[in-house]
């Protein structure tokens, strides 16, 4: 048993198919399921043997697995077997039950009572129509013990009070339960499975009564000729409608009517989503911090399948949804209690309608669409906000200290305070359309988010959840515009003060969050609505946000490590949205943390901070000033990290191309004549080592070196043994070498070329001959010509191809005679002629008047792109390529230029000759085109 139960758990488990499983299990469960029945009864006889108590638990453990497995497989083939195993099954935990009263301290029985519970939860939520025949003793087994508080009495008082007292007695029972041994509570295990079956059970969609629903039906009615088809549950045989017919009805009819749905709402409600005096006393006023933690739907702790909060959630939901009709009505009339809600939160009240009510704000924020959905014209929630739970709840508890008996507290803990801030939350989308939005907002902050011995860090923690809802609700309107100012300048403060103040590392990140949020959605406003940042982000709100961050980045190691990059994603935020003079202000504090960010030697500790770093010091090189020797220097000293970041590896090679391109922009001549070196070794590092997409940025930076300085950065490249590199890589694609480079990086290879080969026709003729023994073919001037001609109807190209197109057919244009001295281009350009022609014939007759853009890396919807300083980057590439000589060039004229002093240069014999290899058509073409051109 132990081994089989030891392979269970292993990994290799899981690569077992299910044909398979299905076989071991029909195999094993007969023998398994034999000697299990046996062990029950000789233990009936000696109950108290520990050897034979542990072989049963063991032999239930192995066929929880396989009936989970195997369920329906078992049903046909051993029909009697799995009837015999339920029925002894329902036995067992309802004789565990009545003795472990007597037996508290037994830890095998409480282990097996367990194991029994878990068996029959698991095994019909994987198979619910399989497991359709044992419903009905097992619906009415959990519901026995859900129901132990109760004296037997149901709720026939439909009324809003009659259901508020029934809700009431439950509650104080189940207090009661936890500390009074004669009330027979059932062990907490058993109740979390009652809770999770029951819930299972009524929002399973093969038991749903509706046929249009209901998942078994739409399988029985897609079955295919071999009598399976395919479900969520993966390939199955589908149930016949006998069968499915008579498991709804003994869900739906026989179990779960009204009067049965209401009293297990009433009594999940009142006996289960109740805070206990444990929750209330042991954990929250011990940890009010870590109780937050552990009552969130995502926390550690209630992800645990035996979380009996969670447990009680999902079956209210269950419920609810399963029958909107039945409940939502009543939760209405609840919600009309003004009165009582108001007693709850103020004084005269007893605890236990604290909790009360907390539990039915709880509900009522789980049910927020549904009773959007079934409330009708006496429901909602902003009205009931307005008239209730504003003037009655909220104002009675923001009563001042003086007047306040603190009774809505439990143990002195704010149980109401934090509930309420949760509601609101749930509701962010309604409340946000309220009229004086601003001021709602305002008053929440003072009165819930700001320290004060009412709010301890669970109801300040749920405000800052609250605060992240209202935020992502806020329209971007005027009102919006008002409300987020509200944030801005009133939360900040309060929120790094709560952050001092809390201890866990998820509340310290989702406090900076918060604020990164605060500051993303004031600057996303400003932009849309095209007025200054100044608007919101005032001097005072951006100290606020920035000040903090120093001792954050500097306490942040270890685990902690993380809010280094909420800090980096605040400064981005305050960067985007300060004045532009003002950036540099902020170097003094940034510039030391994206150092230590990228820093090799922090690399193990710092890697998952490098995007964000990177990030940020691009957005602070664009919104640095061109030519302003005294900011850009101090940005300068960054530039050494690039080189040993590539070293490492090259996921970030698309973010520092653009920050290499930035550099160059920005401050070109100092730049380089400090980092040249700095350059050639980045550009070495990338160039012929990147994807096709990375070396599109690469293309940026060859385009804003040659661009601005095209005879010094042809020196640069050809220095650094970079032009060579590309040659050789231009080699090997027109050889077709294995794994070669594809077209399109070509394109920017030559592009690059072209810039250099326009200012000096002559710049790369000590490339040839290229040292190329590993090519079948040789590579020279002739073949760099004929790649420039067949690569220039690119058809992958975009919306920069006019550039592209015009620097090629220039550079191209510039190898023909006459040259300042004799090119190694000009022969195998005119041997050429008749492509060249026709290119040049396509460009100027159709393509040379549309307008020409810079090149671009274009968009790809898995990247990221950086937007802050995106308009000044935007307009300095715009400006240079308007003063660029490629586009300003009259290429007509040039082409004329170029073509008329031809004859005179090689003969008129020879350009005769020449030009009988180009095509009549194209010659025809353009004279037409050209005289055209000269006419006008």
């Amino acid at each position: 048993m132990e081994a089989m139960l030891g392979e269970f758990c292993t990994t290799k488990r899981l690569l077992v198919d299910k044909q398979a499983s299905c076989q071991t299990a029909l195999t094993h469960v007969p023998t398994l399921a034999n000697e299990w029945q046996s062990c029950c009864c000789v233990l009936q006889q000696t109950p108290h043997n520990p050897v034979l108590r542990k072989h049963l638990l063991q032999l239930t453990q192995c066929l929880h697995h396989w009936f989970q497995v195997a369920l329906p497989n078992l049903v046909q083939q051993h029909a009697h077997i799995v009837t015999q195993s339920f029925t002894l099954i329902h036995d067992e935990l309802s004789r565990h039950l009545s003795s472990i009263q007597e037996n508290e301290n037994d830890e095998t029985l409480g282990l097996m009572l367990e194991e029994l519970c878990d068996f029959v939860v698991d095994v019909q939520e994987a198979h619910p129509m399989a497991f359709g025949p044992m419903l009905a003793p097992f619906l009415k087994l959990f519901a026995y013990q859900l129901f132990w508080m109760d004296d037997g009495t149901h709720n026939n008082n439909s009324s809003s009070v009659g259901v508020l007292d029934h809700l009431r007695r439950h509650v104080q029972t189940s207090s009661q339960g936890h500390t009074n041994t004669s009330l027979r509570r059932p062990p907490e295990c058993v109740i979390v499975a009652a809770l999770q079956f029951m819930a299972h059970v009524t929002s399973c969609s093969e038991y749903s009564p509706d046929p249009n629903t209901n998942e078994a039906l739409a399988a029985l009615q897609s079955e295919t000729g071999s009598g399976r088809t395919i479900t969520a549950r993966g390939d199955t045989v589908p149930v016949d409608l006998a069968t499915i017919q008579a498991v709804v009805h003994t869900v739906w009819v026989e179990f779960l009517t009204s009067s049965t749905v209401l009293d297990l709402l009433l009594v999940t409600m009142g006996g289960y989503m109740t805070l206990s005096p444990v929750d209330i006393i042991d954990t929250w006023q011990e940890d009010p911090e870590s109780y937050f933690w552990q009552h969130q739907p995502e926390g550690s702790s209630s992800s645990s399948n035996h979380d009996l909060t969670l447990a009680a959630e999902q079956l209210y939901c269950a419920l609810a949804e399963g029958q909107p009709a039945t409940w939502i009505p009543h939760l209405v009339q609840l919600l009309g209690l003004g009165l009582a809600q108001r007693d709850a939160a103020s004084n005269g009240t007893t605890p236990e309608d604290a909790v009360l009510w907390d539990s039915i704000y709880l509900a009522t924020g789980l049910s927020s669409n549904l009773l959007a959905q079934y409330g009708g014209s006496d429901w909602d929630f902003l009205q009931w906000y307005e008239s209730i739970l504003g003037p009655h709840v909220v104002s009675a508890l923001v009563v001042s200290k003086e007047h306040q008996h603190h009774s809505s507290n439990v143990s002195g803990v704010p149980v109401l305070r934090r509930r309420v801030v949760w509601l609101l939350g749930c509701n962010a989308n309604r409340l946000s359309k309220m009229q004086d939005v601003q001021t709602f907002f305002t008053s929440l902050i003072q009165y819930f988010l700001l320290p004060d011995d009412q709010n301890d860090l669970c109801v300040r923690l749920t405000m800052v959840e609250a605060m992240n809802a209202f935020i992502y609700a806020i329209d971007y309107n005027e009102a919006g515009m008002a409300a987020i100012r509200t944030f801005a300048t009133m939360a900040i403060d309060p929120l790094y003060e709560l952050f001092s103040q809390c201890d866990e590392l998820e509340s310290q990140s989702m406090i900076l969050s918060c604020i990164s949020l605060i500051l993303s959605t004031a600057v996303g406003m400003c932009a849309e609505g095209g007025i200054s940042s100044n608007a919101i982000m005032t001097d005072s709100v951006a100290n606020s946000a920035v000040s903090p961050l120093s001792n954050i980045w500097s306490n942040a190691s270890g685990q902690k490590a993380i809010l280094r990059r909420d800090a980096l994603t605040i400064l981005s935020c305050i960067a985007s949205a300060v004045e532009r003079q003002q950036v540099v202000n902020l170097y003094p504090l940034v510039l030391p943390m994206i150092d230590d960010a990228i820093n090799p030697a922090n690399s193990d500790e710092n890697s998952f901070l490098m995007e964000d770093a990177f990030s940020l010091w691009l957005g602070l090189l664009r919104l640095s000033t061109p030519g302003d020797m005294s900011s850009v220097s101090q940005l300068d000293a960054l530039y050494i990290r690039a080189p040993p970041a590539l070293e490492r590896g090259l996921e970030h090679v698309k973010v520092l191309m653009l920050i290499s391109e930035s550099y160059i922009l920005y401050n070109g001549v100092a730049f380089l004549n400090k980092h040249a070196d700095t350059l050639i070794h980045v550009l070495k590092l990338v160039v012929g080592q990147v994807r096709p997409r990375g070396v599109v940025y690469i293309g940026l930076v060859l385009e804003a070196l040659l661009r601005g300085f095209p005879v010094e950065g042809g020196m640069v490249l050809a220095r650094g043994g970079i032009l060579t590199t590309m040659l050789e890589s231009c080699a090997a694609n027109i050889c077709q070498e294995k794994e070669c480079e594809p077209d399109r990086v070509m394109v920017v290879y030559l592009t690059a070329m072209a810039r250099i080969l326009v200012a000096s026709p002559h710049a790369i003729n000590p490339c040839f001959p290229m040292p190329s023994p590993s090519y079948s073919a040789s590579f020279g001037p002739r073949q760099l010509v004929e790649m420039f001609l067949n690569l220039f109807p690119d058809p992958g190209d975009d919306s920069c191809s006019g550039l592209r197109r015009k620097l090629w057919i220039m550079a191209l244009l510039s190898f023909l005679p006459p040259t300042s001295k004799e090119s190694k281009f000009s022969q195998p350009t005119l041997e050429c002629m008749d492509q060249l022609m026709t290119v040049s014939y396509q460009f100027l007759s159709k393509q040379e008047g549309e307008s020409i853009q810079a090149l671009s890396v274009g968009y790809d919807s898995e990247e990221e792109s950086v937007v802050v300083g995106q308009t000044i980057y935007d307009s300095l590439t715009t400006n240079a390529m308007l003063q660029d000589p490629v586009v300003t060039l009259d290429l007509r004229s040039f082409f004329q230029q170029k073509m008329q002093g031809l004859p005179t240069v090689i003969g008129i014999e020879a350009h005769a000759n020449i030009l009988s290899t180009v095509e009549p058509a194209t010659l025809v073409n353009l004279q037409k085109l050209l005289v055209g051109n000269s006419a006008s």
